[in-house]
Parts: C-alpha cells; structure tokens; sequence
C-alpha cells in the first residue's frame, strides 16, 4: 500500500510534472477539495493558470484513493467541456503530460506515488493505469473502447454537444447499441468541468435535474452522481454573489510570476464605426475598419505579433482577405470550423508562433485573424489585440491573450462597434449583452465619435480608453449581468429521460437534446461533413455502390470530419450563399432549415450504424455524417467556407485510425498538390501489367519530397505513414473506379521485420490475419471474430472474472458485484446454438462436428463482413436473430435447474445484463423469425440446459422489466452496471488477438495519438 497523499505533497507533484511551482489558489483549491465537496463556481481569471483544476482533480483522486468509495469525495473521471471549437486544447494537451508522467517509472518519487495510488482505483481491469486521456470528437474512430473499463481514472475533454448529447443516451455520431456505455462513464462518478460556463448554463440545469432524477432510485449503484464545476469569471445569474464560489485570494498570489500578471495593465480602446444601413455593407465596413486598426498596430515598435477577434467567421474571413491583400506581414486565420488534422497543421505551421515562451525575432511580423475559438483552452500571447464588440465575459477571455505573462506590463487593445448591425445575424451571437457592454464601457471611459475606416488611422491615438487589467475589473456581480444573454434550459420531465434511456429501439418521434444542452433559443442542430477525391457522381449509374464499398474500406474517422451547423450543411449543399455564423456550440440562431429531401445533390449520408443513403434520401439529422466529392469545394486551407470553391484535399488516409493508403491518382494528387499522377494502374484487363503496391509506395514516398510548401506538410505526413516500417497488403474493391486499390498497413513485430514487404501479420500457427475494424452488431456473429480462436467455456469464465473484479473495484454492493460477475458467467450461453457455432467455424458443419468444442471467438477477420454473411447463410443462423435471446432463455432454464443459484442476487438485473450485452434489449430484443426452430442444448458446470429457439424469439416482458430497473437502480446506475459486463467482454475479445493484440493495442495508441494532435 502506498504512502498516503496529503495537501503538502500537490506543490511537488506539480512542480516534477510542469517544471514550476503551483499558484498559491491552487494549492487552495486542494486543500479544499480534499476535505468537502468541490466549488459550484470557480472565478479565476484568465492568465492564471485555470486549466490546473484538472491537475487538481487527479491529485485528489489519489489523495483519496485509500478511502472506501462512499467516503471519497474526489470524482473518478474529470469531463472538462468548452461551448465553443477550440483551435488548440491546451487541457488536453496538459492532462497528456500528466498521463505521461504518471507513467514514467523514473519519475520523482511523488509523481510516482501519486500513479500507484490512482492505478489501485482500476485493480481487477483488462490493463490497470494510472490515468488515461481522451478528447471526444465525433465520427467512427471515436470507439467503445474510449476507456476499457468503468473504473479506469480518466481525464476527457470535449465540447458541450459532445459531452452534453453522451451524458443524455444520445451521443451525436454513437450508434445506438453504444449510447449507453458513453452515458454511463458520463453521467456516474464524474466531475463536469464547463469552461467558461456562462452560455452553457442550460446544460448546467439539465445535468443537476438529471441528477435529482437519478436521486430517486430505490437501489443507487453509486451515490457519487456527476457533479458540474462552473470554471468561469462570469457565473451565470443576475446579480448577486454565486454561493459556494471559490475566488482568488490576490495577497496570497506572492510568486513574481502571479504578481506580473495580476499588475498587467491593458487598455481598451473605444472606437464607433460609421456604417451603412444595409448589413451586407455595414459587415463589409467593419471589416474593413478591423483591418485597418491592425495595419496600424502592426506598424508600431515592438509589435510583431497582433490579434483580430470576430464574433462570426464569415467575418474573420473578410477581414483575413483584407489583410493580406494589405499588409506584407504573415496573415493567419484561425476559426474552430476545420477538420481536426488541418488545426493540427496550422498549430504547428502558424500558432507556435504566438506561444507565451516564443522569443525569436528572426521571422516577419504576423497576424492572427480568429474567432471565439482562441478565446478558451488556448495558451497564446499577442502584443496588440483588436476585437468586434462582444459581451464583456468574451471581452476579458479575448484580452486574456494580450500580454499574456504580464511582461510588457501595459498594453492596448481596440474594441470596435457598429451599431448599423445591432439587431442582424451579429445580435443573435450574444443577444443584447453586446450593446449593454458597449454602453457600460461608454459610460466608463467616453463614448467615441463616429468615424469611418478610411479615416481611422488619423483618430485612433484620440480613443477614449479604460483599463480592464485584473487590478480594475468590474466586480462579479456586473460581470455576470452584462455576460452573454441567460437562456434556460427546458423543464427535464422523467417521461423524457425515459425516452432518452430506450436505446434500443429509440422511441418514434426521439427527443432532440439540443435545447436541453444550449436552451430554447440556442439550440444548433450540427452534423459533420467531410470529402472524398475521385468517386464517380452517387446519383449515377452504379455510384451509390462504389461509394458504399469506399466508405466501407476506409470509413469516415474524427481527423477529416468538419462539424458544421444543419443550416449551413443545406445552404453549402443546395450551392446557395450563406454567412457562416459563430463558432460558440450555441447561439440565438435558429436552425429551422432542414434540407430537401427531393432535391438531388452528389453526396451522401452515412449513419451511425455504418449504412450509405444518397443525401437526398433523407433529411438531415443532428450527428450525421455527409460525404461530398472533394471537387465540390466547402473547405480551404484555412476551413469550413460553406461555398463552391476549389478541390479539398482528400485526408482520410492521413486521418484514419488504420494504417491504409488509397492508390487513386485524385487522392494521391491531392495531398501532393499537383495534378493526379499516374499510379501505374495500367490495364483494366492486364493484372499483370500492374504495377505492384510497393513499386508505388515507393514513389509516392519519393514524390512527397518535392511537393509544394502548403501540400508539402500533407504529403510529409503520407511520407512518414508509407516510412514507418509497417507491411502493406493490397485489397481491390469489389465497387472502385478502373485502377484504384487500397493498401492497408499493419506494424511488423519485431521477430518478423522485413523492409519492403507487403503482406499481412501470421500469428504462431496460423494463417494470415488482419486487424479487426470497429463493427457493428448488425450482423449477429461479427463480434465473434478476431484473430484467435477461443472457447466458450474459456470465454464465460474470463468475462466472468474480469466482470468481478470491475465491480469490486468501482465499490458496488456485494449483490449488485455478484449479479454482474454471473452475467459475465452466463451472457454467450446462446452461442452453443449448433447453428451458431456452425456459423463460427465458417460454415463448415463437418468442422463443427469434428472439433468437439463450443467456440466463443470463430478466428475470423471480423472486418470481413462478407465471409461472416456467407457463414450465417450457409450455417442457417436466422438473419437478424440475436444469441443474446437464447442465452437469456437459457437463463431461465438454468433458474428451474439451480434457483439457489440466484438466490442472492436481484435476477431480473441478471436477465437484463444478459440481454442487454450489446447494446439491445433496451427496452427491446430485435423480433424475429426462427423458420427452422431447433432445440439447444448446452452442458453448464453439471447440469444439461435446454431451450426451443422459437420460443426466445420475442423478451415480452423486457419493456416491463427495464423500466422497472431503471426505477431501482436509476437510468444511469443501470447503464453503469451494463458497461461492466459489455466492457469486460470488449477487453477481452481485444486481448484474444495473441500475437495480433500488440499490434492491434499499437495502432490504437497510435490513433490516441492522433486525437490528441
């Protein structure tokens, strides 16, 4: 047993993991949540080091790690959530160097204790570690293995949608067999951390009636319910002081490195444009007016760096365009509508440049053109700020980034306004609380003349100004009253959350949880878009099919999706103008413009489920997918630009989850920049004229070298993947246009290494296998598949074990411990079907026969969905028929053979762990037909179970029963005690791979990797 942790020890923990001592409110704020309950509200302001609350919540993880569950007040996974896109992340990116210490064995010896103390809260899980690290994002490389088990400690972060939609069964982008294990590591034993917290307030209220509702359970899996933590200087309300705010003591602040940032004076400056009447002009103005206030900033001595702050993208796009036909300087644009891998590339390319700690002055002067996406997570300093009108919340985190460390020690900021757009599309940003800023900031200083953009260079030194440094704010209670507009959330009433809970199948019409997450009037409605290079028209001839086999081979994954709203999604693909809004998840626009269903348009839908419909099949749908033709335009260098516009470049390889390259000479030719090279794919009719795969890598790899600057970071990264010592094996698709092949990589174990080779990992006695895909359960036998071959018995008692020692880990009553772990024992049951396991030794009844064994694993690629299709045929294994049906009928027989066996334990829970496995039978069993009814016979420890199939077919009483143990347990705690039994079940199917596991766990630490980027 570890030394236990106490307060003394937070300062030296921080100080090995981030190389300086914590602030002194900080070492606070341990000291505070280690004896009670954390803060509702905690007001520090910008500068000071906010996202160390998340070290703070690890750290009082393990200082509390010995107690008991019930006496621990520290939450066992940290969600820290933004209402906005951010460009970069710097939580995440510090609760990754966290995880990194904690893992490092040569670490200082507290970091070290403090990992022992956190890797005993996951003792008895498929891997026990000290922290794990995610970011929610959207899309299919976000899998049900985010964290492999309920009692991993965790570190998550992730916007409102994302977070808010999970923690209400309704995950944007999740299938509906996977909402319930994402609501159940939400919504139980969790800290809700809400940066910035003011337009995010509804969730707040959602999240806290969620809480009284799950209050209310007759048996509670565990009382510590998810807690929200509002980090924000301007908590929501009108008036008055917010109870329970945990606040800066400022004398205690005695580090010079505290005091330089509290002392830090910056001005704002006032400035009133003169504006048409008409919106289209007065935007055009402002722009204009933006630009030339940081023409002139730029100009000055000793500025080199300067930011332009929008309410919109559309207009931080006029305004980039304005400068760099301008100004000679650099010119960035920075908005939170791109996909993930182009915010990677223009971190790396442009945002390093305005790190606090960047001391060079060997390159040009630059300026960063950005959105509300620079305003939270993001660690950036610039020398001279100019912002739009805002609320005074957004005006504070905006000056947040001047001066950042307080080292200049005075500074200017310009504030510009036009009141000609009061009223437009700008006032449904923030609703009136830009206009009653703007007043109050008048009254403050003086209200400035209006002038016009042409002659803003001559009156800019005359603006009237005030100082908003920490020494001069305004006290909380005004901040909170000219924040952002307070919208409420809807009433949560218990009939919604029961809709919410049935997730299979979800009730007809489903509730949307978008207002319950932003309130009435914010309410966006967002799907995902991303683009395709080279695939012929969806609506032609044989389209659709091709299209259905590319996203198939390489599905759609996190790195190359744009999250965009509904409305705008139409606009872009109806081709009609659109200003693009703001970047916050919410705002007072509505999103009342689904699109045509009977308008054509080439694109396509793909669901959370994996099936491709032609777009205009279906209306769009909160946390869809649309796939467009790269050619179609929608996205630039810089991101979303919802118009026609030139090619986007195609990074679905460079962005998935699996090593894999698609030879196609218009993806190739994209990432390189230059027309579409010629891949060697010859004649249609000649495979032997061919060029082989490796031939080809090798030229591309070569041919990446001297591509362009812009195209040139793409085709590094195409480089590095085709470099990085991995085994390619070529796969044609049955759908493809003439000439196109994909390649799929896989990492070569060291005992196999050999360079050049394209070809496919052999485990020890075994033929060649390849890497399972995320697979759906569709289709009743995929998640049998996997690279080795595993018997049932060994199957039941290993999810049995680890079911267990999950539960007892977590804290769980004893009966609820024992009822998962004989779930765990008894949920495949219903594989001993001899159809079943005819359908597990591929088809093959004679092969069935003659191994004298019940499988629970069949060795079958499971991304190989046609070999599992024709294996069900050929075994007669009823389409759409669910082995979870027969197992839970072999529970009942198990009951009339043993009842003592359940005598401890609350056996309705135990049928419905065993129905529900994955992810059905809530409230529901998919109904079928068994046309060749069969009896199933199964030896389990002694006794000879026994079922008809045609009498399983239909869990009559499953609606009953799981409303009734939601009432029990609570809608939460019973997805809680779900995911212990599914999780067990997950991680091991993951560790059967043998050989394959390492490589199948490498390539998933090499997408963690690519999410956190």
């Amino acid at each position: 047993m570890p030394e236990e942790l106490g307060p003394q020890d937070f300062g030296p923990f921080f100080e090995a993991v981030h190389g300086s001592k914590p602030f002194a409110w900080q070492q606070a704020l341990v000291e505070q949540v280690l004896t009670g309950p954390w803060p509702h509200v905690i007001d520090i302001p910008t500068g000071l080091g906010k996202t160390a609350v998340m070290d703070v919540a690890v750290f009082s993880l393990a200082a509390q790690a010995h107690l008991p569950v019930a006496q621990r007040t520290a939450p066992l996974r940290t969600f820290i959530a933004v209402d906005r896109r951010v460009i970069v992340d710097q939580t995440h990116d510090r609760a990754t160097a966290v995880r990194e210490a904690l893992h490092d064995r040569n670490a200082h010896e507290t970091v070290r204790r403090v990992a022992g103390a956190l890797s005993l809260l996951s003792v008895g899980t498929a891997n026990p570690s000290p922290l794990e690290v995610r970011r929610m994002r959207g899309g299919t490389t976000w899998s049900a293995r985010w964290l492999t088990s309920p009692a991993q400690p965790a570190v998550v972060t992730g916007t409102v949608d994302q977070l808010g939609s999970r923690l209400l069964f309704r995950g944007y982008g999740v299938s509906a067999n996977q909402r319930p294990i994402d609501a159940a590591l939400c919504g139980v034993d969790s800290l809700l951390i809400l940066d910035e917290a003011h337009l995010s307030y509804p969730f707040v209220q959602t999240v806290m009636a969620c809480h009284e509702y799950e209050a209310m359970a007759t048996q509670p899996v565990l009382t510590r319910r998810v807690r929200p933590v509002l980090l924000s200087a301007t908590p929501p309300g009108r008036g008055g002081e917010p109870i329970g705010a945990f606040r800066l003591d400022p004398e205690a602040e005695v580090s010079d490195a505290a005091r330089a940032r509290l002392g830090a004076e910056r001005h704002l400056h006032l400035i009133d444009i003169a504006t048409k009447a008409n919106p289209e002009q007065a935007r055009v103005q402002l722009a204009q007016a933006l630009a030339a206030v940081a023409q002139v900033r730029l100009a000055e001595d000793g500025v080199r760096r300067v930011a332009v702050i929008c309410n919109t993208v559309g207009l931080a796009r006029l305004v980039h365009g304005l400068l760099n036909e301008a100004v000679t300087a650099d010119i960035a644009l920075v908005t939170g509508r791109c996909r993930p891998i182009d915010r990677e590339r223009i971190a790396e390319q442009w945002l390093r440049r305005f790190s606090p700690d960047e001391t060079s002055g060997d390159e040009k002067p630059i300026v960063m053109v950005a959105t509300q996406t620079i305003e939270v997570g993001a660690d950036l300093d610039v020398d001279a700020l100019v912002t739009e009108a805002a609320p005074l919340d957004a005006l504070l985190q905006r000056l947040g980034r001047l001066d950042r460390r307080g080292r200049r020690g005075r500074s200017h900021a310009h504030v510009v306004h036009a009141h000609a757009l009061h009223g437009g599309a700008e006032t449904m940003v923030y609703g009136e609380a830009t206009l009653q800023t703007w007043e109050w900031l008048c009254q403050r200083s003086a209200r400035p003349s209006p002038v016009s953009a042409a002659k803003l260079p001559a009156v800019l030194a005359q603006a009237p100004s005030l100082d908003l440094g920490y020494r001069s704010l305004p006290s909380p209670a005004e901040r909170s009253a000219l924040a952002a507009d307070f919208v409420e959330a809807p009433v949560v009433l218990s009939p919604i959350l029961d809709g919410w809970a049935h997730t299979s199948p979800s009730p007809e019409p489903d509730q949307d949880v978008a207002p319950f997450l932003h309130g009435l009037s914010r309410a966006k409605r967002m799907v995902s878009v991303c683009w395709r290079a080279g695939l012929p028209s969806p609506n032609g001839a044989g389209g659709l099919e091709v299209w259905e086999e590319e996203l198939r081979l390489t599905p759609p994954s996190s790195g190359e999706l744009v999250e965009v709203p509904m409305r705008e999604a139409a606009a872009f693909l109806r081709g009609e103008p659109l200003w693009i809004g703001s970047d916050l998840e919410g705002d007072l626009s509505q999103d009342d413009d689904p699109f045509d269903e009977r308008q054509p348009v080439d694109a396509v839908i793909v669901r959370p489920d994996g099936t491709v419909e032609p777009a205009e099949a279906n209306r769009l749908r909160p946390g869809l997918i649309v796939v467009v033709p790269a050619s179609a335009g929608g996205h630039d260098a810089w991101g979303w630009t919802a118009a026609a516009g030139l090619a986007v470049i195609d990074v679905a390889d460079l962005a998935a989850r699996r090593p894999r390259v698609r030879l196609r000479p218009a993806v190739i030719g994209s990432l390189l920049g230059e027309a579409a090279p010629r891949l060697g794919a010859a004649h249609p009719d000649e495979d032997a004229a061919r060029e082989p795969p490796e031939a080809v890598i090798r030229r591309v790899t070569a041919a990446c070298a001297d591509a362009t600057v812009f195209h040139g970071w793409f085709g590094g990264r195409l480089a590095e993947s085709l470099r990085s010592g991995r085994r390619w094996r070529e796969v044609r698709p049955a759908a493809s246009p003439v000439g196109d092949c994909l390649v799929a990589g896989y990492v070569v174990p060291p005992q196999e290494e050999t360079a050049g080779t394209v070809g496919s990992v052999k485990r020890p006695g075994s033929g060649h296998v390849s890497l399972p895909d995320e697979v759906g359960d569709a289709d009743d036998g995929a998640s049998s598949g996997g690279a080795a071959i595993i018997s049932l018995d060994r199957h039941l008692r290993d999810v049995q074990d680890r079911a267990r020692g999950v539960g007892e880990a977590l804290g769980l009553p004893p009966a609820m411990v024992q009822a998962v772990a004989l779930a765990g024992m008894l949920h495949d049951l219903g594989k001993a079907d001899k159809r079943f396991q005819v359908m597990l030794h591929r088809g093959d009844r004679l092969r069935f026969e003659a191994s004298g064994e019940l499988l629970a694993k069949s060795g079958m690629d499971p991304a190989d969905q046609a070999q599992f299709r024709l294996a069900r045929r050929r075994s007669g294994w009823p389409a759409g028929m669910r082995h979870e049906a027969v197992s839970a009928a072999l529970v009942e027989a198990l009951v009339s053979e043993a009842p003592a066996r359940f005598s401890h334990v609350d056996l309705d829970l135990v049928r419905h762990l065993v129905v529900s496995h994955h992810g059905f039978g809530r409230p529901l069993l998919p109904p079928v037909s068994d046309p060749l009814p069969v009896e199933v016979r199964v030896p389990f420890q002694g006794l000879r179970l026994a079922v008809k199939s045609d009498a399983v077919l239909i869990d009559w009483g499953g609606p009953s029963r799981f409303d009734r143990l939601c009432r029990t347990y609570g809608r939460w705690g019973l997805a809680l005690l779900e995911s212990v039994v599914r999780l067990a079940d997950i991680s091991w199917s993951i560790e059967y791979q043998g050989d394959a596991a390492a490589v199948y766990a490498g390539l998933d630490d090499e997408s963690d990797r690519e999410e956190s980027r």
